[in-house]
């Protein structure tokens, strides 16, 4: 939301306000302000740095990759050096798109008719 207002106010400033674009909006100048003026705190900065490497590891892994497994994979990593976590990897991905093709296992087992048939027996 904040984007597309800074995005339209840096490509026609006289058209589009700010006031116009934050009551179009539904947000105060204020709070586009805030952010416009916002320093990336560390979190973000691991996150970017996450992303990164989910995106290779979902390429190099022909997108097989999990979030368990992904998660095994970074923190494994000798550049990552927190523990993360399986929500975190698993937000992160659903933020990128990323999903894991699973390969249905084909079986061809038969079912016999008689395996649970019950008998009553009578006294």
């Amino acid at each position: 939301m904040y984007e597309a207002m800074r995005k339209l106010h840096e490509t026609e400033p006289r058209t589009y306000t700010i006031e116009q674009l934050a009551l179009a909006g539904d947000v105060s100048k204020q709070a586009y302000y805030k952010w416009l003026d916002r320093t990336e705190t560390t979190n973000d900065q691991l996150n970017k740095v996450l992303m990164k490497k989910i995106k290779k590891l979902d390429n190099d892994h022909h997108h097989n990759l999990g979030v368990q497994r992904m998660t095994m994979y970074l923190n494994h990593d000798e550049e990552v050096v927190h523990r993360i976590n399986p929500k975190r990897v698993r937000r992160l991905m659903r933020i990128g798109g990323i999903r894991a093709s699973v390969r249905i296992s084909v079986r061809n087992d038969t079912i016999v008719s008689g395996r649970m048939k019950c008998t009553l027996q009578t006294m």
